[in-house]
């Protein structure tokens, strides 16, 4: 009897980032940890949802699109995503906060450890990242 192929990934991650993440004009930098949600496709991560905590409580949704470098042993992709994060003290405000939307960019490698760093964009500043995580098939 043939066991299904798994059709999710669970990624585990600890990282560092640092950027302007609320319009307080603060820029705090420090340790990351998150969750990443991802579909498989073809046997490759394609949509992921990402929710992280931030220093300071900060947290981070973002919704991502990944594309893979195909038959290359070090898996690499390049990851676009949309966001936002969201301040513990301003409640439901969090969601209608335009200016905190969040576009990122970054590079990574390796599954089912795996390593990702890059930058985001928004109106209230930028920001930088690197993750390090491991994935688990379900």
């Amino acid at each position: 009897m043939r066991t299904p192929a798994p059709t999710w990934k669970l990624g585990i991650l600890a990282g560092f980032a640092g950027g302007n993440f609320l319009e307080s004009d603060e820029w705090p930098q420090g340790p990351n940890f998150g969750l990443r949600f991802a579909n498989i496709e073809h046997e490759r991560a394609v949509w992921d949802l990402h929710i992280s905590l931030e220093k300071d409580n900060i947290i981070g949704v973002f919704g991502a699109r990944r594309w893979h470098i195909e038959n290359d042993r070090f898996n690499p992709y390049a990851r676009v995503a949309l966001g936002t994060y969201l301040d513990p003290d301003a409640e439901l405000a969090n969601l209608v906060e335009i200016k905190r939307f969040r576009l990122r960019g970054g590079v990574g490698f390796g599954d089912p450890f795996f390593f990702e760093f890059g930058a985001g964009i928004a109106v209230v500043g930028p920001d930088l990242y690197a993750l390090l995580g491991y994935n688990f098939n379900f």
